[in-house]
C-alpha cells in the first residue's frame, strides 16, 4: 500500500496518459466508439515515458483550503 501523497502523481500520470493516447487515436482515424476503443488500446500499448513527456497536458492546481 502506497502513502496517501504517493498516488495523485500516479493518478494524474494515468489521466494525462488516456488523454493523449485518445488525442493519438483521433489523429488515427477514430471516429465513435466502435473505433476508439481499439485505436486507443493500440496507442496506449506503445506508448512511452517519451512520449508522455513530450505530449502530455498537465497543470499545476492550487491545494483547496
Amino acid at each position: 500500500v502506497s502513502a496517501p501523497g504517493a498516488r495523485l502523481p500516479a493518478v494524474a500520470a494515468a489521466l494525462a496518459a488516456f488523454g493523449l493516447a485518445a488525442d493519438h487515436a483521433v489523429r488515427r482515424g477514430a471516429v465513435g466508439p466502435g473505433t476508439l476503443v481499439p485505436l486507443l488500446l493500440d496507442v496506449l500499448h506503445g506508448l512511452t515515458a517519451a512520449d508522455l513527456a513530450a505530449g502530455a497536458r498537465l497543470e499545476a492546481m492550487p491545494a483547496p483550503h
